[in-house]
């Protein structure tokens, strides 16, 4: 036994249920939403889905979603790319996806031609707002560039926690909890530990 352990303010409310996905706030809406224009493709249909398909938009930290739009083309294009990003209110970009790497892409999509773009993501993310961009890139009559984009297509929140011990914006604790031990049996050690 290698004496008391004293994990930092434990406690079974600092735990998500592991299937509590979050919910749907009707009224949750983004008002910034910026749509490029069109140029040979349109997104549409935005939406972010719990592992059971339904729609959320107030989320849990460290359980998976997956942000999904439908893009509809316009006109045929080749070297296909999809993304997303998620960003703060203040822009700031914390990252994002690609559906192929840059340089590559899917070969050639016909106009007229359906596609639903899917990506998985755990927000590892302090409580808040933040955003969801959209985008289809491409190459459209030998041009390379945006097919359709949209800023702000999404927004979600994750709600505060009762007893928040992350820092910043980004969760990096693997969703596990602090611990600290005393190195050595000590008076002291005894008294901070019965607290």
């Amino acid at each position: 036994n290698k004496g008391p352990v004293a994990e930092i303010g434990v406690s079974t409310e600092d735990f998500d249920d592991p299937e509590d996905f979050g919910s749907f706030d009707a009224d949750f809406k983004p008002e910034s939403t910026v749509e490029y224009i069109r140029n040979g493709a349109q997104i549409s249909n935005v939406r972010i889905l719990d592992p059971h398909d339904n729609q959320v938009n107030v989320l849990r930290p460290w359980q998976t979603y997956t942000y999904v739009y439908d893009v509809e083309f316009l006109a045929s294009a080749t070297s296909v790319r999809f993304g997303m990003m998620v960003k703060l209110t203040s822009g700031l970009e914390m990252g994002g996806q690609v559906s192929e790497p840059a340089g590559d892409g899917i070969e050639f999509v016909p106009e007229g031609a359906r596609w639903e773009v899917r990506f998985q993501f755990q927000p590892a993310l302090l409580p808040g707002t933040y955003f969801l961009n959209a985008g289809a890139r491409g190459r459209e009559d030998g041009v390379d560039g945006y097919l359709h984009r949209i800023l702000d297509a999404a927004v979600f929140r994750i709600d505060p926690r009762r007893r928040e011990r992350i820092t910043g914006h980004v969760d990096f604790s693997a969703g596990t909890l602090p611990v600290a031990r005393p190195l050595a049996e000590s008076a002291s050690d005894s008294r901070w530990l019965n607290r």
